[in-house]
């Protein structure tokens, strides 16, 4: 949770993606889920969705 405040992020909108995503993801998918990493992610989506 402080990494993600560190990093501007919704720790509610960040905790609901996390755990309603990680009972269906393998072990060799859970480093998406890094705070960082799931930053950039989320901006992907948001400039796609822009575009």
């Amino acid at each position: 949770v402080e990494n993600c405040r560190r990093l501007g992020i919704d720790t509610r909108e960040y905790l609901e993606d996390v755990l309603t995503r990680l009972p269906a993801m393998k072990t060799s998918e859970v480093d998406q889920l890094v705070p960082g990493n799931w930053l950039q992610a989320q901006q992907g989506k948001r400039a796609r969705k822009a575009a």
